[in-house]
């Protein structure tokens, strides 16, 4: 019997271990993506630079060269858009929000150096759902900035993976 508790311990033990080392690892992990040879050198453009800035560390990461000029580009990233949006889900008997859907959308353009059109007029969006606390607005914030970064990380992702079939 203690034999069989014991066991069953180790066996938890092991997968909680499993468990946070691989969710350790997140976005760092999933955004090695590989990509073709022309998005080798890549400008990234727009006027959103937490988003450019994420789209140039990962497009790093899967391999490319992040360059400043359009002559020294292979191919040219240009984030038009980018959109975060937050609208009542839900109310209370007062009229107070209870929740919200947090909207995060994107539109980018991809072409090569030449003109030459790879992916145009390309557009993503991420939802999420936050459930808001009137009485512990600072936790309730802290949670809409964690969303919205995963949201964010998720359609880097998203546009890592289209760039990688073209």
């Amino acid at each position: 019997m203690l034999q069989r508790i014991h066991q069953q311990l180790v066996l938890i033990a092991t997968t909680a271990v499993l468990i946070a080392g691989l969710s350790g690892c997140g976005f760092a992990l999933r955004g090695n993506v590989t990509l073709p040879a022309e998005l080798d050198s890549v400008l990234v453009t727009g006027s959103d630079r937490e988003m450019t800035g994420l789209l140039e560390d990962s497009l790093e990461n899967s391999g490319s060269t992040i360059v400043d000029s359009e002559e020294n580009a292979s191919a040219v990233l240009d984030l038009i858009e980018s959109e975060f949006t937050r609208d009542v889900r839900t109310t209370d008997s007062n009229g107070r929000a209870t929740s919200y859907t947090l909207k995060y959308k994107v539109d980018y353009d991809v072409r090569k150096s030449n003109g030459e059109e790879i992916q145009i007029n390309q557009s993503l969006t991420q939802l999420r759902v936050l459930q808001y606390d009137p009485l512990q607005e600072l936790q309730s914030e802290e949670e809409a900035e964690f969303l919205q970064e995963e949201m964010q990380e998720e359609i880097v992702l998203q546009i890592l993976r289209r760039l990688s079939r073209i």
